[in-house]
Protein backbone atom coordinates (compact mmCIF):
# COMPACT_ATOMS: atom_id res chain seq x y z
CA UNK A 1 0.00 0.00 0.00
CA UNK A 2 0.90 3.42 -0.05
CA UNK A 3 1.33 4.08 3.46
CA UNK A 4 3.73 1.08 3.90
CA UNK A 5 6.02 -1.31 2.95
CA UNK A 6 7.39 -4.20 3.51
CA UNK A 7 11.25 -4.30 5.16
CA UNK A 8 13.11 -7.22 2.88
CA UNK A 9 15.01 -9.74 5.42
CA UNK A 10 14.44 -13.99 5.38
CA UNK A 11 10.85 -14.51 6.66
CA UNK A 12 8.53 -17.58 6.75
CA UNK A 13 5.09 -17.44 4.42
CA UNK A 14 3.40 -17.43 7.75
CA UNK A 15 4.68 -14.13 8.96
CA UNK A 16 2.96 -12.36 6.21
CA UNK A 17 -0.15 -14.65 6.76
CA UNK A 18 -0.28 -13.20 10.62
CA UNK A 19 0.46 -9.48 9.77
CA UNK A 20 -2.65 -8.56 7.59
CA UNK A 21 -5.33 -9.90 10.27
CA UNK A 22 -6.17 -6.67 12.11
CA UNK A 23 -5.50 -4.66 9.37
CA UNK A 24 -8.92 -6.89 7.86
CA UNK A 25 -10.90 -5.89 11.14
CA UNK A 26 -9.42 -2.06 11.27
CA UNK A 27 -11.06 -2.07 7.84
CA UNK A 28 -14.31 -1.61 9.08
CA UNK A 29 -13.76 1.49 10.41
CA UNK A 30 -12.76 3.43 7.87
CA UNK A 31 -15.82 4.97 7.02
CA UNK A 32 -15.31 6.59 10.91
CA UNK A 33 -14.01 9.97 11.04
CA UNK A 34 -12.39 9.78 14.41
CA UNK A 35 -11.02 5.94 13.55
CA UNK A 36 -7.12 6.45 13.49
CA UNK A 37 -6.09 6.77 9.98
CA UNK A 38 -4.46 3.68 7.85
CA UNK A 39 -0.80 5.51 9.24
CA UNK A 40 -1.80 5.27 12.97
CA UNK A 41 -3.44 1.77 12.40
CA UNK A 42 0.12 0.32 11.26
CA UNK A 43 1.94 2.44 13.80
CA UNK A 44 -0.07 0.65 16.33
CA UNK A 45 0.15 -2.68 14.90
CA UNK A 46 3.83 -2.52 15.01
CA UNK A 47 3.99 -1.43 18.36
CA UNK A 48 1.57 -4.40 19.26
CA UNK A 49 3.53 -6.73 17.36
CA UNK A 50 7.03 -5.48 18.75
CA UNK A 51 6.03 -5.37 22.18
CA UNK A 52 5.16 -9.32 21.57
CA UNK A 53 7.57 -10.86 19.90
CA UNK A 54 9.84 -8.66 23.18
CA UNK A 55 7.72 -10.44 25.36
CA UNK A 56 8.13 -14.13 23.78
CA UNK A 57 12.07 -13.46 23.31
CA UNK A 58 12.23 -12.53 27.28
CA UNK A 59 10.46 -15.85 27.55
CA UNK A 60 12.86 -17.86 25.29
CA UNK A 61 9.80 -18.78 22.88
CA UNK A 62 11.94 -18.23 19.79
CA UNK A 63 9.67 -19.24 16.89
CA UNK A 64 6.46 -17.71 18.01
CA UNK A 65 8.78 -14.05 18.58
CA UNK A 66 9.79 -14.88 15.08
CA UNK A 67 6.30 -14.81 13.71
CA UNK A 68 5.92 -11.31 15.90
CA UNK A 69 8.38 -9.89 14.60
CA UNK A 70 7.69 -10.64 10.99
CA UNK A 71 4.24 -9.53 12.11
CA UNK A 72 5.68 -6.28 13.05
CA UNK A 73 7.66 -5.79 9.91
CA UNK A 74 4.68 -6.56 7.26
CA UNK A 75 2.94 -3.22 9.33
CA UNK A 76 5.70 -1.16 9.37
CA UNK A 77 4.97 2.59 7.97
CA UNK A 78 7.84 2.95 4.95
CA UNK A 79 9.20 5.86 7.14
CA UNK A 80 10.54 3.26 9.75
CA UNK A 81 13.00 1.24 7.59
CA UNK A 82 14.39 5.29 6.70
CA UNK A 83 18.31 5.65 7.90
CA UNK A 84 17.77 4.98 11.81
CA UNK A 85 13.76 3.93 11.52
CA UNK A 86 12.34 1.49 13.93
CA UNK A 87 12.58 -1.12 12.09
CA UNK A 88 16.18 -1.66 12.74
CA UNK A 89 15.10 -2.88 16.44
CA UNK A 90 12.77 -5.24 15.15
CA UNK A 91 15.07 -6.84 12.38
CA UNK A 92 18.05 -6.99 15.16
CA UNK A 93 15.50 -9.32 17.67
CA UNK A 94 14.29 -11.47 14.90
CA UNK A 95 17.95 -11.79 13.56
CA UNK A 96 18.60 -12.92 17.39
CA UNK A 97 15.51 -15.24 17.66
CA UNK A 98 16.17 -17.06 13.97
CA UNK A 99 20.03 -17.21 15.29
CA UNK A 100 18.63 -19.21 18.59
CA UNK A 101 16.31 -21.38 16.18
CA UNK A 102 19.81 -22.66 14.07
CA UNK A 103 18.73 -20.23 11.27
CA UNK A 104 21.92 -18.42 10.62
CA UNK A 105 21.40 -17.67 7.39
CA UNK A 106 18.14 -15.87 8.06
CA UNK A 107 19.63 -14.41 11.12
CA UNK A 108 22.46 -12.84 9.16
CA UNK A 109 20.35 -11.62 6.19
CA UNK A 110 18.44 -9.24 9.35
CA UNK A 111 21.17 -8.24 11.02
CA UNK A 112 22.54 -7.09 7.44
CA UNK A 113 19.81 -5.47 7.04
CA UNK A 114 19.31 -3.53 10.69
CA UNK A 115 23.28 -2.50 9.75
CA UNK A 116 22.01 -0.42 6.54
CA UNK A 117 19.34 0.94 8.26
CA UNK A 118 21.42 1.85 11.40
CA UNK A 119 25.01 1.73 10.53
CA UNK A 120 26.08 3.62 13.95
CA UNK A 121 24.26 1.11 16.12
CA UNK A 122 26.77 -1.30 17.72
CA UNK A 123 23.58 -3.66 18.04
CA UNK A 124 23.30 -4.28 14.91
CA UNK A 125 27.42 -5.31 14.03
CA UNK A 126 27.06 -7.18 16.99
CA UNK A 127 23.79 -9.04 15.34
CA UNK A 128 26.17 -9.85 12.03
CA UNK A 129 29.29 -10.43 14.29
CA UNK A 130 27.25 -13.48 16.15
CA UNK A 131 26.21 -15.31 13.02
CA UNK A 132 29.82 -15.44 11.93
CA UNK A 133 30.82 -16.65 14.84
CA UNK A 134 28.40 -19.44 15.08
CA UNK A 135 29.40 -20.47 11.33
CA UNK A 136 33.45 -20.35 12.63
CA UNK A 137 34.69 -17.31 10.47
CA UNK A 138 36.70 -15.60 13.34
CA UNK A 139 38.11 -13.15 11.28
CA UNK A 140 34.64 -11.93 10.23
CA UNK A 141 33.05 -12.24 13.65
CA UNK A 142 36.13 -10.49 15.27
CA UNK A 143 35.65 -7.27 12.25
CA UNK A 144 32.17 -7.39 13.02
CA UNK A 145 32.59 -7.13 16.72
CA UNK A 146 35.60 -4.66 16.26
CA UNK A 147 32.67 -2.09 14.23
CA UNK A 148 30.45 -2.63 17.45
CA UNK A 149 33.11 -2.01 19.95
CA UNK A 150 34.41 1.14 18.34
CA UNK A 151 30.68 2.36 18.04
CA UNK A 152 30.16 1.79 22.12
CA UNK A 153 33.55 1.51 23.92
CA UNK A 154 31.53 1.20 26.69
CA UNK A 155 30.70 -1.95 26.50
CA UNK A 156 32.67 -4.23 28.31
CA UNK A 157 31.13 -7.65 27.18
CA UNK A 158 31.24 -6.50 23.35
CA UNK A 159 35.43 -5.71 23.55
CA UNK A 160 35.55 -9.10 25.87
CA UNK A 161 33.84 -11.02 22.54
CA UNK A 162 36.39 -8.78 20.04
CA UNK A 163 39.33 -10.38 22.29
CA UNK A 164 38.17 -13.85 21.94
CA UNK A 165 37.23 -13.82 18.47
CA UNK A 166 41.00 -11.66 17.64
CA UNK A 167 42.78 -14.64 19.04
CA UNK A 168 40.96 -17.64 17.27
CA UNK A 169 41.24 -15.94 13.99
CA UNK A 170 44.92 -15.24 14.74
CA UNK A 171 45.14 -18.96 15.66
CA UNK A 172 42.97 -19.94 12.37
CA UNK A 173 45.67 -17.97 9.76
CA UNK A 174 48.67 -19.31 11.84
CA UNK A 175 50.90 -22.70 10.71
CA UNK A 176 49.28 -25.57 12.74
CA UNK A 177 52.90 -27.02 13.63
CA UNK A 178 55.89 -24.31 13.06
CA UNK A 179 58.34 -26.33 11.61
CA UNK A 180 61.89 -25.20 11.76
CA UNK A 181 64.14 -24.84 8.45
CA UNK A 182 66.47 -28.07 8.85
CA UNK A 183 63.38 -30.12 9.97
CA UNK A 184 61.82 -28.92 6.71
CA UNK A 185 64.63 -30.02 4.55
CA UNK A 186 64.76 -33.38 6.49
CA UNK A 187 60.59 -33.40 4.55
CA UNK A 188 59.24 -33.73 8.29
CA UNK A 189 55.68 -32.57 8.03
CA UNK A 190 53.04 -31.16 10.29
CA UNK A 191 52.14 -35.24 11.36
CA UNK A 192 55.84 -36.21 11.20
CA UNK A 193 57.32 -33.24 12.81
CA UNK A 194 56.79 -34.24 16.77
CA UNK A 195 57.68 -37.57 16.39
CA UNK A 196 60.91 -37.12 14.95
CA UNK A 197 61.47 -34.13 17.64
CA UNK A 198 59.89 -36.30 20.62
CA UNK A 199 61.96 -39.79 18.89
CA UNK A 200 65.69 -37.71 18.50
CA UNK A 201 64.82 -36.37 22.49
CA UNK A 202 64.26 -40.13 23.48
CA UNK A 203 67.79 -41.26 21.34
CA UNK A 204 69.40 -38.31 23.44
CA UNK A 205 68.40 -39.32 26.56
CA UNK A 206 69.41 -42.62 26.60
CA UNK A 207 72.81 -42.03 25.59
CA UNK A 208 73.61 -39.16 28.00
CA UNK A 209 72.29 -42.45 30.84
CA UNK A 210 74.69 -44.93 29.35
CA UNK A 211 77.37 -41.89 29.51
CA UNK A 212 76.88 -41.53 32.95
CA UNK A 213 76.34 -45.06 34.06
CA UNK A 214 79.69 -46.73 35.62
CA UNK A 215 82.03 -48.12 33.74
CA UNK A 216 81.88 -51.18 35.26
CA UNK A 217 78.23 -51.54 34.56
CA UNK A 218 78.71 -50.99 30.94
CA UNK A 219 76.86 -53.47 28.84
CA UNK A 220 77.39 -53.50 24.92
CA UNK A 221 74.28 -54.98 23.64
CA UNK A 222 72.36 -52.99 26.33
CA UNK A 223 74.06 -49.69 25.33
CA UNK A 224 72.93 -50.73 21.48
CA UNK A 225 69.42 -51.66 22.27
CA UNK A 226 68.84 -48.11 24.89
CA UNK A 227 68.86 -45.68 22.63
CA UNK A 228 66.53 -47.44 20.29
CA UNK A 229 64.06 -47.91 22.54
CA UNK A 230 64.39 -44.64 23.63
CA UNK A 231 64.10 -43.39 20.21
CA UNK A 232 60.86 -45.64 19.79
CA UNK A 233 59.24 -44.17 23.02
CA UNK A 234 59.65 -40.95 22.42
CA UNK A 235 58.45 -41.65 18.69
CA UNK A 236 54.77 -42.79 20.55
CA UNK A 237 54.95 -40.12 22.69
CA UNK A 238 55.81 -37.40 19.80
CA UNK A 239 52.20 -39.02 17.93
CA UNK A 240 50.60 -38.26 21.62
CA UNK A 241 52.09 -34.54 21.56
CA UNK A 242 50.56 -34.12 17.60
CA UNK A 243 47.04 -35.40 18.80
CA UNK A 244 46.68 -33.38 21.56
CA UNK A 245 47.86 -30.38 20.08
CA UNK A 246 45.82 -30.40 16.88
CA UNK A 247 42.64 -31.37 19.08
CA UNK A 248 43.30 -28.54 20.82
CA UNK A 249 43.42 -26.42 17.76
CA UNK A 250 40.00 -28.13 16.94
CA UNK A 251 38.81 -26.89 20.00
CA UNK A 252 40.07 -23.92 19.70
CA UNK A 253 38.30 -23.10 16.53
CA UNK A 254 35.12 -24.79 16.74
CA UNK A 255 32.22 -22.95 16.57
CA UNK A 256 29.78 -22.66 19.66
CA UNK A 257 27.20 -24.54 20.15
CA UNK A 258 23.57 -22.67 19.53
CA UNK A 259 22.06 -22.45 22.89
CA UNK A 260 18.46 -22.99 22.47
CA UNK A 261 17.71 -23.04 26.05
CA UNK A 262 19.08 -20.97 29.49
CA UNK A 263 19.92 -17.84 27.12
CA UNK A 264 17.03 -15.80 27.50
CA UNK A 265 17.50 -13.68 30.18
CA UNK A 266 20.83 -12.49 29.02
CA UNK A 267 19.44 -11.47 25.58
CA UNK A 268 16.45 -9.72 26.83
CA UNK A 269 18.69 -7.81 29.27
CA UNK A 270 21.53 -7.09 26.68
CA UNK A 271 21.30 -8.72 23.31
CA UNK A 272 17.74 -7.50 21.97
CA UNK A 273 16.40 -3.89 21.92
CA UNK A 274 13.53 -4.01 24.13
CA UNK A 275 12.75 -0.55 24.47
CA UNK A 276 12.28 0.65 20.99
Amino acid sequence: GSGRRKVTGAAPQACFELGSHKMGKESKKAADPDAPTREERAELDFIQFKGAGNKLVGEGRWEEAILAYCGAIRVAPLSYSDPGGPAAAVLSNRSLAYLRCGSITAALADADQATKIRPDWSKAHFRRAECFKYWGQWDLAAANYEKGAGLDPSDVDLATMLQDARMRANIASSPEEHILPFEARAGLTVDTVWLARCGALGFLFCLVLIAAQPAEMSNQVANMILPLGGALLGAFAGVAVRMIRAAARRNKLLPPEIALRGSAARDAATGGDMGW
